[in-house]
């Protein structure tokens, strides 16, 4: 696999070593050594994304299979954030390759979906990526010692400690009553990043021209002082 990081990488540069090694690490685990020759992937950090990452097709090899690839990640989000939606990216780029998903995102293995009509959660090819990349990244974390070196990362082997349930507001908080999940998770939609006018994006479009995915992580509030 050819991996490009040119001058959009990361402003923190300690860091592009983590996202380089990353991609090798989640690229074979995804690929055969013989498609990883085959393979090539621009990765940039683009501040200016209204999500926490995108993936596209960027050019098919004369069979028309997708070869050439672009990932874009916000440069703001934790280091930790960037590595899971690094490895969900790197998922949808082998979606694109073994052609389970088409560039429209309209056919899932040859079966014709409407996107609009289904559940972002509920798309085949994002619960694949969802899954996968809670693999993809512990796997890494465990190779890399990353709870070690970064915050909020856990070693999934270590001892069970006891932990409280951590409640937000808790002294706001009836103890015969509480608020229901829906009223309690008002106005924090945790996949959406904000946009520079505040709106966040309800879904990612998967393509050849401006693929990528929605993040099930913590709201950003706003990128607008980032301009």
């Amino acid at each position: 696999m050819i991996l490009l990081l040119n001058n959009h990488g990361h402003p923190d540069e300690r860091f592009n070593e983590y996202v380089q090694r990353a991609s090798q690490f989640y690229a074979e685990q995804l690929f055969t050594k013989q498609l990883l020759r085959h393979l090539v992937i621009t990765l940039k950090f683009n501040k200016h994304l209204d999500a926490f990452g995108y993936s596209s097709i960027e050019k098919r090899n004369t069979k028309g299979a997708a070869r050439e690839f672009l990932i874009e990640l916000h440069p703001y989000i934790s280091g930790v954030e960037i590595l899971k939606t690094l490895a969900h990216e790197f998922v949808h780029i082998k979606q694109y390759v073994e052609g389970d998903l088409n560039d429209s995102q309209t056919e899932w293995k040859g079966e014709a979906i409407d996107s609009d009509a289904v559940d972002y959660y509920s798309l085949p090819w994002e619960i694949e990526a969802f899954g996968l990349e809670v693999g993809l990244f512990t796997n890494f974390a465990k190779k890399e010692v990353l709870w070690n070196v970064f915050e909020g990362v856990r070693n999934p082997d270590a001892v069970v400690e006891a932990e409280p349930i951590g409640w937000l507001n808790e002294d706001k908080l009836s103890k015969t009553k509480r608020p229901s999940v829906a009223a309690s998770s008002e106005g924090q939609d945790t996949r959406k990043v904000s946009s520079s006018d505040g709106q966040g994006r309800k879904k990612h479009e998967h393509g050849s021209t401006r693929g990528g995915r929605t993040t099930l992580r913590e709201w950003l509030k706003s990128f607008s002082f980032l301009d």
